[in-house]
């Protein structure tokens, strides 16, 4: 009985010892863990390139809105003269 009682542990024991090897193998086999397979610095480049791209891109687009909004600025204010200019052409002819 002690026997089979010392038979189990040890096969147990090496069941354990087993399922530790195979998750070591595992994580050895991932690539993933072993930063030095890892260009951090490239990934970190590549995520401020695309920043920087989305950043002059909202640059970009903010300005060719203010280009519009000053046409329209100055459409209006030409309009604006313009006007005057017939109120006092019309006053005058009064």
């Amino acid at each position: 009985m002690k026997n089979n009682l010392i038979s189990v542990e040890e096969s147990l024991s090496n069941q354990i010892d087993e399922k530790i090897m195979k998750e070591q193998q595992n994580l050895n086999n991932l690539k993933f863990f072993d930063t030095s397979n890892i260009g951090w610095n490239d990934i970190i480049q590549l995520i401020k390139d695309q920043n920087s791209i989305n950043i002059f891109g909202k640059v970009k687009k903010i300005k060719k809105f203010q280009s519009k909004r000053k046409q329209k600025m100055n459409r209006n204010q030409m309009l604006k003269q313009i006007a005057m200019e017939d109120v006092l052409g019309i006053l005058e002819s009064l």
